[in-house]
């Protein structure tokens, strides 16, 4: 696993991190809860995974999904998300886990501006 850390948070790639998800977001001091955001071609095939990961671990979770492709990729819907987000109770304690749909297990992680080490 390669793990690469900078100001806005983690990037994780490697083999079979999604059933990793919740154990690997405690080691990195994270804590509180966490929205899995996943668009609706890859949110049907490993939300749950992540989500289930993410529970048993004992983080509290929300999954948001958008459309699939590019041009879902909009400053409007960033800021639906992030009304979403703060609807459901996301705060500085909270953190994003986003999949890079890329052939690899790629978790992107960020948020939880007061874990360990952020």
């Amino acid at each position: 696993m390669i793990s690469v850390r900078g100001d806005a948070g983690r990037i994780l790639i490697g083999k079979q991190l999604l059933p990793q998800t919740g154990e690997k977001c405690q080691a990195l001091g994270f804590f509180g809860q966490c929205s899995i955001i996943t668009d609706a071609n890859v949110g049907p095939l490993l939300a749950d995974r992540v989500k289930q990961s993410v529970e048993s671990a004992g983080f509290r979770s929300m999954t948001i999904t958008i459309r699939a492709g590019e041009k879902s990729k909009t400053f409007k819907l960033a800021g639906t998300i992030c009304d979403a987000m703060i609807t459901a109770g996301l705060d500085r304690d909270g953190f994003l886990i986003v999949r890079k749909d890329d052939g690899t297990d790629t978790l992107i992680l960020a948020g939880g501006v007061r874990a360990a080490g952020a």
